[in-house]
């Protein structure tokens, strides 16, 4: 099947439509958790984590708590806890199944959102309690993205006295 009219087919015709990205831009994807990005994930107690499955499909999964709950373990390893949610595991599934992950953090009123891409994997201390179980994230890529988010609503944290309006 031919596509529609007007399909933009290749990456040069893409990039055609668009300046160059400056330098900063170009330049920002780094191997290794750097200590703002470090910072970054502490605080904030919103992420997005996307996942591929073995037929290519993909999930986008929402993960909050209090701020520190991603935890840096090094510099190219996060934790993040896997909370009690709707208990589909699309997003569990898929990283046992290819390990594909990426992983976008907002903290509420700031227009920075650090994304941390690369393989994971999932760990669980069968003697502790499934809220225990966490990605880690290995080989990563983190950038800082420019890009502000807009959410309308509430995003409920797990206490009481971390609801927030954004």
């Amino acid at each position: 099947a031919q596509p529609p009219v007007g399909s933009i087919v290749g990456p040069d015709e893409l990039a055609d439509l668009y300046r160059p990205p400056s330098r900063l831009v170009a330049e920002k994807k780094v191997t290794t958790l750097n200590e703002t990005t470090v910072a970054f994930l502490a605080a904030s107690p919103f992420a997005l984590i996307g996942t591929v499955g073995v037929d290519g499909s993909v999930d986008v999964s929402p993960r909050g708590g209090p701020p520190g709950f991603i935890r840096a373990l090094d510099d190219r390893y996060v934790a993040i806890p896997d909370l009690n949610g709707n208990n589909r595991l699309d997003s569990l599934q898929n990283v046992v199944a290819t390990g594909e992950v990426a992983l976008l953090v907002h903290i509420p009123g700031l227009g920075e959102t650090p994304r941390v891409n690369g393989e994971a994997d999932i760990t669980a201390d069968l003697d502790m309690d499934m809220p225990n179980m966490k990605f880690t994230f290995k080989d990563n890529e983190a950038t800082i993205n420019q890009l502000v988010l807009g959410f309308d609503g509430w995003l409920a944290m797990p206490a009481d006295d971390i609801d927030m309006d954004i």
